[in-house]
């Protein structure tokens, strides 16, 4: 998203929502506040702007260090398009199952998911992209593994 005060405007990355925080209330890096307003200056008026965010590649699924066969836990990865994923659906052969979001970009499912694994990815848009066989059947955790697809 961009984020513009009177003239300075910053392209940041949201990855998580403050539960506790009204809809328009951003926490900041320090480097990307200090674009857009003194450091010293505290909570600011900002317009909030979506955009498209720009990638290169496909989509990356990093296994969660604590996953095993039996709880799929994945941290989604350059994600083009919208940007914002509101569903990933998982499919490890015994048909699609939903995830659950935990935060931010990390997505969990509760059930034997030993692989291969293809996700069924929605966008906040609506648009979806499957991932046939993302993920391969001897998934290890902590590792990651390049799809083949991703939002245009």
């Amino acid at each position: 998203m961009e984020l513009e005060t009177e003239e300075p405007v910053a392209m940041v990355l949201a990855v998580d929502k403050c539960p506790e925080c009204s809809n328009n209330h951003l926490d900041l890096s320090s480097s990307a506040f200090a674009q857009i307003a003194n450091p010293t200056a505290g909570i600011i008026d900002i317009s909030i702007q979506p955009i498209r965010c720009p990638t290169k590649g496909n989509i990356v699924i990093r296994i969660d260090s604590g996953a095993n066969p039996n709880y799929f836990a994945i941290f989604i990865q350059n994600v083009g398009g919208a940007g914002s994923v509101k569903l990933i659906e998982a499919n490890g052969g015994s048909g699609w199952q939903k995830m659950t979001q935990l935060w931010g970009v990390n997505w969990v499912l509760n059930a034997r998911t030993p692989g291969p694994v293809s996700l069924r990815v929605t966008a906040s848009d609506g648009k979806q992209v499957t991932l046939n066989n993302c993920v391969p059947a001897n998934w290890k955790a902590g590792s990651s593994y390049t799809c083949n697809g991703q939002f245009s």
